[in-house]
């Protein structure tokens, strides 16, 4: 755990958040379509139409949300090898101090 004047971040939680968001980011890509309608399975052209825009608008919004979860779990992977190598260097930093004395 980095702690710095009070702040402090938990790689572990960082690692969870982000195994999370993957998670749903590919429940989401799995969401985003419905399967193809059978034709003349709603026995109205005006209401096949309705259903397919909204198909369409849905699958559209979920791949958008998908798009976004990806991001976020990206960005948290850099967040978290960032705090990884600050560790990385300050116990490095310790260990050279240690040794000079």
């Amino acid at each position: 755990m980095t702690r710095l004047d009070g702040f402090f971040v938990d790689p572990g939680a960082l690692s969870a958040t982000r195994a999370g968001v993957g998670r749903l980011a590919g429940e989401l890509d799995g969401f985003a379509g419905f399967e193809d309608r059978r034709p003349g399975i709603f026995g109205d052209d005006e209401v096949a139409q309705a259903v397919d825009e909204f198909r369409d608008e849905w699958g559209a919004g979920v791949g958008k949300l998908a798009a976004v979860c990806h991001s976020i779990e990206e960005k948290l992977g850099a967040t978290i090898e960032v705090y990884r190598r600050i560790d990385e260097d300050v116990a490095t930093a310790f260990r050279d101090g240690a040794g000079a004395h």
